[in-house]
């Protein structure tokens, strides 16, 4: 039947996939590496790229302390550089997410280190534990 195999379904997945592989984002702030934590506690963090979700963005901020997650999402005027500009001042670390960003936003990039913003970039998705391995390995130089 239809309802046996959606349980049977049920089973193989309560058996086979653990919590932290479905939402490996639910890390809390006490998880965080106080190094990291340093860094992002009190400051604004600006994503070049990917969909703007509002729970995931709360969570980034709630977890890395932030100030605040400027992500201004992908569109057809996002994708251009005059459109990136005026975020980079508000910034004080930009991250990069080239798997969903446009290749102007390498650009923005490039322009926010020029105007010496601490910059990242984050192959991948933009998971607590992603954001935090890449920040200690580009920023703090931590062999993670």
């Amino acid at each position: 039947t239809e309802s046996g195999a959606y349980a049977k379904l049920l089973s193989y997945v309560a058996r086979d996939v653990q919590v932290s592989e479905v939402e490996p984002d639910l890390i809390v702030s006490n998880e965080i590496p106080d190094e990291v934590l340093d860094l992002t506690r009190g400051r604004t963090m600006l994503f070049l790229g990917g969909e703007c979700r509002i729970e995931r963005k709360h969570s980034i901020e709630k977890a890395f302390g932030l100030k605040e997650l400027i992500w201004p999402g992908t569109n057809k005027t996002s994708t251009k550089l005059p459109f990136l500009l005026p975020f980079l001042p508000k910034a004080d670390i930009v991250v990069l997410l080239p798997r969903f960003a446009h290749h102007s936003y390498k650009q923005a990039l490039d322009e926010a280190k020029r105007i010496g913003k601490t910059t990242v970039i984050m192959p991948g998705g933009f998971g607590h534990s992603n954001i935090v391995r890449c920040i200690q390995q580009q920023v703090l130089g931590v062999m993670v």
